[in-house]
């Protein structure tokens, strides 16, 4: 994918500044319409005549990105109006989530924020589901509780710490991959 980038840009350049180099193939010029256009938005059919076939199959795998906002979200959806790239939802109460999508699913860290900006919770997002870290906090930015998901069942699994206020661990239950649940002491801890 790298180098199909790579071909592209190169080609590119040799398209509209007409620089030459035996590494790229002299390519065909684009209507003159297409000079003006973002390099986002060239058409890729341009330089397929010129790539090797298992780069112009992977075309399919490129969207074209486009910009969305409205209704209180923001964001990008490609060519097929899927969600793509990190996306704010803005609600009514003022709290928001900030979270990444690839393919309409999403990936990687969500975070929630209150009304007056401090962040609420975050969590690993894996496939559009939790399946790993979670932490939570309090208004002041204190970690009240952290633990992690399992990505198969999105049950709590492992070592989960409960925070007071101030910052103190005061309980510790470690969750095994049945749902049983045992209470450590803190004081072996």
């Amino acid at each position: 994918m790298l180098k199909f980038a790579i071909l592209i840009a190169s080609s590119v350049l040799v398209i509209l500044f007409g620089v030459g180099s035996s590494a790229v193939p002299s390519l065909p010029t684009p209507p003159a319409q297409t000079e003006a256009m973002s390099l986002v938005s060239l058409p890729v059919s341009i330089f397929a005549s010129h790539l090797p076939t298992s780069v112009v199959e992977e075309e399919a795998e490129l969207p074209c990105l486009k910009p969305y906002r409205g209704n209180g979200m923001e964001g990008f959806v490609d060519n097929l109006g899927r969600l793509q790239g990190e996306w704010e939802f803005v609600y009514e109460d003022e709290t928001r989530i900030i979270c990444s999508y690839v393919d309409n699913e999403e990936q990687g860290m969500k975070y929630f924020f209150r009304a007056d900006g401090s962040k609420k919770c975050e969590s690993l997002m894996v496939l559009g589901e939790r399946g790993g870290i979670f932490r939570k906090y309090d208004r002041n930015g204190m970690l009240e509780l952290e633990g992690q998901y399992s990505p198969e069942t999105y049950d709590k699994v492992g070592i989960w710490r409960w925070y007071t206020e101030n910052g103190r661990l005061f309980m510790v239950k470690d969750y095994d991959c049945d749902g049983a649940v045992t209470y450590l002491d803190l004081d072996t801890q």
